[in-house]
C-alpha cells in the first residue's frame, strides 16, 4: 500500500524550496539591478568651470551644467572677498575630462593664466599645457608654469 502522505509532504518541500529559491533570484536581481543604476547616475558626465578675478583670485567647479558650475565657482572665487562682479567666467567644458591651469609672464610683465580642458586623461592634459608653454611659439613669455592639474571631477592633483 502506497504511502501518499510522506509523497505530499516532499513535494510541498520542494515547492518551497523552490518558491523559496525563487525568491532569493528576484531579490539578488532587484539588487544588481539597483547598483547598476546607482552606477550609471554616478558616472554621468559633468563639465568643469573656471572663474577668475584678475589679481584676487578665483575658482573651479563642476557641474551638470553651466550654470550650476559657475554659480559654484563664483561662490569660491567670493569666499576669499571678492567681489562678485570681479570673478569672471573663463572656461567651461563639457565633459570635463583633465585640465590644467598654466601661469604665464609675458616679457613685459604682464601675466595672466591660461586654462585647458577637457583631455581625456592626465597625460594629454600636461602635453597641452607644453604645448602653451613652447616658447618657439610665443617667443614673449619669460615664465610658463603649470600650477594646478584637475582631474574630470574637479579634483586638484598636482604635487
Amino acid at each position: 500500500m502506497p504511502n501518499h502522505g510522506k509523497v505530499q509532504s516532499i513535494s510541498i518541500i520542494r515547492i518551497r524550496t523552490l518558491e523559496s529559491l525563487n525568491m532569493i533570484i528576484r531579490a539578488t536581481l532587484a539588487l544588481v539591478i539597483i547598483w547598476l543604476l546607482i552606477s550609471l547616475v554616478r558616472a554621468e558626465p559633468v563639465g568643469i568651470a573656471f572663474v577668475e578675478a584678475p589679481e584676487q583670485g578665483g575658482g573651479v567647479c563642476v557641474g551638470k551644467s553651466p550654470d550650476d558650475a559657475f554659480e559654484c565657482a563664483k561662490r569660491q572665487c567670493t569666499a576669499s572677498g571678492t567681489e562678485e562682479k570681479d570673478c569672471l567666467p573663463i572656461q567651461w567644458c563639457y565633459p570635463s575630462g583633465w585640465s590644467t591651469d598654466t601661469f604665464l609672464l609675458h616679457n613685459e610683465g604682464v601675466h595672466w593664466h591660461e586654462v585647458s580642458c577637457g583631455w581625456p586623461n592626465r597625460e594629454a592634459a600636461m602635453a597641452a599645457a607644453a604645448i602653451r608653454c613652447d616658447r618657439t611659439h610665443r617667443d614673449f613669455i619669460v615664465d610658463c608654469t603649470i600650477v594646478e592639474i584637475y582631474d574630470p571631477q574637479g579634483r586638484k592633483t598636482l604635487k
